[in-house]
């Protein structure tokens, strides 16, 4: 049995079912068997990492992510974001080099490990236990540094602190008034809402709804945001989510928008800024069959009835006037 192989093997004994791999690094999988295992592919390594966090936030259920050397940098943001969700997502990384020459910020992992062809014994303690030790304390990232993939297995434990740094939210915001209109027009217990963290402040979060409020809890930024949310949506399909943000929040995490698994339980709610980026989406999320609307949000109602109550055949884009 190829040294992947095994390592999925092990993974599945201990529950672990989803797996993310970038579409680019399919050859590495070539001779793995994923039977029992539900596969997603994608083709955006920045995408991907914050669409496995979306997957755990709604299956509670530990995630792979597979990727290659030259993938792992782009990953960074989305799992610092897992790191301070304490979300335990397994990175399985098939290197060209040893882990030990790569320095990561002390939030991002816990714990890396290396594995090598040569001495299994020493490191199947390791894999049989890593589903286990990612749940520790709540959950954490894990990094499996897989060298010679193709072959058999080796191991030193990254030892960096492991303190968490407070999120900060913002006290101000100009748009109050416009989101709490959009949250009480989709308020309802199947709905999550995804709020862009430019437009969060202490008055949503006292704001009581019938669902949830998700938004940035690492990484105080509008990078991802968009990818949980459709991780979400995969794994939860009798749910509604909602997004709120700016055009320019979005614009950094648009493709997302196009994987080919989103159905029609996702709503973007975009507000227009300086930037201008709103047309530009728009027009990009037609040729993805999205249904587009713009309309005050005197008449928001009317679109957020049908989309609750399970009346819209496609995923939609509403820009609020």
């Amino acid at each position: 049995m190829k040294l992947l192989e095994y390592i999925l093997t092990e993974l599945l004994k201990q529950g672990l079912k989803r797996i993310i791999i970038h579409t680019e690094s399919m050859h590495i999988c070539d001779n793995v068997n994923f039977e029992g295992f539900f596969v997603t592919k994608i083709c955006d390594e920045r995408s991907m990492g914050y669409v496995a966090v979306g997957m755990y936030e709604e299956s509670e259920q530990p995630v792979a992510i597979i990727v290659d050397e030259s993938k792992l940098r782009n990953l960074s943001p989305a799992i610092t974001e897992a790191y301070y969700r304490k979300i335990p997502l397994i990175i399985i990384f098939i290197e060209d080099r040893h882990l030990n020459n790569i320095q990561y910020p002390k939030d991002m992992f816990k714990m890396i490990y290396n594995v090598s062809a040569e001495g299994i014994q020493r490191y199947l303690n390791i894999v049989q236990q890593v589903v286990v030790m990612s749940n520790q304390n709540g959950g954490t990232p894990i990094l499996l540094g897989v060298k010679n993939y193709n072959q058999d297995i080796s191991l030193p434990l990254y030892k960096g602190k492991s303190e968490m740094m407070p999120y900060m939210l913002p006290k101000t915001c100009n748009y109050i008034d416009k989101v709490t209109q959009i949250l009480k027009c989709f308020d309802a217990s199947n709905v999550c809402f995804f709020v862009d963290s430019k437009l969060m402040c202490d008055v949503l979060l006292q704001y009581k709804i019938e669902g949830c409020i998700e938004y940035n809890k690492g990484l105080l930024s509008q990078e991802g945001l968009l990818s949980i949310m459709v991780g979400s949506s995969i794994v939860a399909p009798n749910k509604r989510f909602v997004y709120i943000g700016m055009a320019s929040s979005a614009m950094y995490d648009i493709n997302s928008l196009g994987n080919r698994h989103i159905a029609e339980n996702i709503c973007v709610c975009l507000l227009r800024d300086k930037k201008n980026y709103l047309d530009t989406i728009k027009l990009t999320c037609v040729t993805w069959n999205y249904d587009v609307y713009s309309v005050p949000t005197e008449h928001l109602q009317i679109l957020a009835d049908k989309y609750i109550n399970d009346k819209v055949a496609n995923p939609s884009i509403i820009e609020i006037l």
